[in-house]
């Protein structure tokens, strides 16, 4: 994450404690969901690789 400015750029580094979600899972549904939307994969196809 950071913010854009004309004289300095920051970056910023969160750090996520363990908890119920399983985060890579998550980011791999997310995946999925854009490549449907964007038409690269049907909606079988993804189910089938999920």
């Amino acid at each position: 994450m950071w913010e854009h400015s004309e004289t300095q750029q920051h970056n910023y580094t969160l750090r996520i404690h363990p908890g119920d979600l399983d985060h890579g899972r998550l980011a791999e549904i997310n995946e999925l969901v854009d490549e449907v939307v964007s038409a690269s994969k049907t909606l079988n196809q993804a189910l089938a690789s999920y």
